[in-house]
């Protein structure tokens, strides 16, 4: 699962030009399509309209890129699309981490597998290819949850479920052959049974087979962590 940046195509073209003619080397050329991405990325959790991407790689970047200094040029280009207007910014680590741990993401499917993927493969040396993997809800959707759920995340458990069911915190990836047996289960039964969190062998899965409750804290603890590693992966151009 991919991010579809179709409106960067002319200028990432214009861009491998110059790599062909040797203006920038290969580990550049990398940095350049990290940046890119990061970008429309981190964009796209921050809800900023995408309305004006296209002027932006036409019109407000390479225009900016200083072919002996390439790559530090376009750094700052894309830092200083901001001062133009607010809409074009690319945002800060700050407003990237704290959107990304609150947004409800699920809500685009195709964007959720390609963050989980990311996700999962930021620290392993040969990626997983995560074909045989569909999003898992840790707290389930059924609006009637058990009493074991109930108990499990307090009394409020109505609107915990409501404020952090389709977040970060509290999704993951895992066989599409065991996500129907795990469904409405309680969380230590999802973490033991056959194919559940604790037979993964997805790193997203390990805090939640160590975790000794699902609740409130559990869910804001996990999302301060995969924020962490979410701005290792979508960088910022310093």
């Amino acid at each position: 699962m991919k991010l579809e940046v179709t409106v960067a195509f002319p200028f990432l073209l214009e861009v491998y030009k110059d790599y062909k003619q040797k203006c920038i080397q290969k580990p550049e050329l990398i940095e350049i399509l990290r940046l890119v991405e990061s970008y429309v990325f981190r964009r796209a959790i921050c809800d900023i309209p995408t309305n004006s991407l296209n002027t932006t790689f036409a019109s407000r970047l390479m225009p900016k890129v200083d072919r002996s200094n390439y790559l530090e040029s376009l750094k700052k280009a894309f830092l200083n699309l901001a001062e133009q207007s607010n809409r074009y910014r690319y945002p800060a680590d700050f407003e990237f981490k704290q959107e990304f741990q609150v947004k409800g993401i699920y809500n685009n499917p195709r964007r959720c597998q390609y963050l989980l993927r990311k996700l999962e493969n930021c620290e392993r040396r040969q990626p997983h290819s995560c074909v045989d993997q569909t999003i898992e809800h840790v707290i389930p959707q059924n609006d009637n949850l058990c009493d074991e759920w109930q108990q499990e995340l307090g009394e409020n458990w109505r609107d915990i479920q409501e404020k952090y069911l389709h977040t970060i915190g509290n999704l993951t990836l895992i066989g599409w052959k065991d996500n129907p047996a795990l469904s409405d289960l309680p969380f230590q039964e999802k973490q033991k049974v056959k194919g559940g969190f604790c037979e993964s062998e997805l790193h997203l899965n390990r805090s939640l087979c160590q975790a000794k409750q699902w609740n409130e804290k559990a869910v804001l603890t996990r999302a301060e962590g995969l924020a962490e590693k979410a701005l290792e992966i979508w960088i910022y151009p310093e």
